[in-house]
């Protein structure tokens, strides 16, 4: 076996978590750009020097600030998946070289759970909504803002509205501006991700299993109905498959 550290940098935080290919440990989660990250980051690193840095990344200021503190801590050159990282992922989109490692990543460690066709919800800073088919192959899928993003242009495009936390709706309606907020960020997004699931399912034919992930899962996950499983590290996964597969062939 070997010995990684395993980083997943999305647009708004970093997941690190220490695996041997197989086993990923508890991930240690940190905010990107709050006080104290780089020191924090660089003692992370530091303790773990000697293992490989494998990394998934959808955030380019990110992934410069991991690897210049993988210099400061004197490791070896961090590996990219999807550029030095192969991943091991039939890509059947129109533009392959734009879809996002991240959402490769879940795919290929979804299918690898299922075994047939799947459906992977990411909910972070954006949801994207992917279809894996029977072969294990990449459909593409939707991208719409998350409950945060949403929030977020709510606040900054209109005079009058908050920003609001997103959360589970407390209510049938809401009964005051911040809760009615709240109501409309979780319905459009977890209203919009049933119905792009049950259009997948209409188009496969069959039940096809949902694998959730990210921030937001468990928020949206009671508005899809049928199989569906809730896998809060389903990117790293996809990682040590890949860095176990990489490392496997000759």
């Amino acid at each position: 076996m070997f010995s990684l550290i395993m980083a997943d940098v999305g647009n708004t935080s970093i997941k690190l978590a220490l695996s041997d290919g197989r086993r990923i440990d508890q991930p240690l989660v940190m905010r990107l750009g709050t006080s104290g990250f780089s020191k924090c980051f660089g003692m992370f690193l530091r303790r773990n020097r000697e293992k490989v840095l494998v990394v998934s990344s959808v955030n380019r200021k990110g992934l410069r600030a991991l690897e210049s503190a993988a210099r400061k801590a004197a490791m070896h050159p961090l590996v990219l998946a999807g550029r030095e990282l192969p991943i091991p992922i039939r890509n059947l989109t129109a533009k392959p070289r734009q879809v996002g490692a991240d959402r490769l990543l879940a795919a290929l460690a979804a299918w690898k759970r299922a075994k047939k066709c799947c459906i992977v919800v990411d909910a972070g800073s954006a949801i994207t909504v992917d279809l894996v088919d029977d072969e294990g192959a990449f459909l593409g899928g939707a991208i719409l803002p998350g409950m945060g993003l949403a929030a977020s242009v709510l606040n900054e495009k209109t005079d009058l509205l908050p920003l609001v936390l997103p959360g589970a709706p407390r209510g049938e309606v809401g009964k005051t501006t911040e809760e009615a907020i709240r109501l409309g960020l979780w319905a459009s997004t977890a209203g919009a991700c049933r119905v792009i699931v049950e259009r997948y399912r209409q188009f496969l034919g069959c039940k096809a299993p949902v694998f959730l992930t990210g921030a937001d899962a468990r928020r949206i996950a009671p508005a899809i109905e049928g199989p569906k499983k809730i896998r809060p590290l389903l990117v790293l996964e996809g990682l040590a498959i890949s860095a176990r597969e990489g490392c496997a062939r000759p």
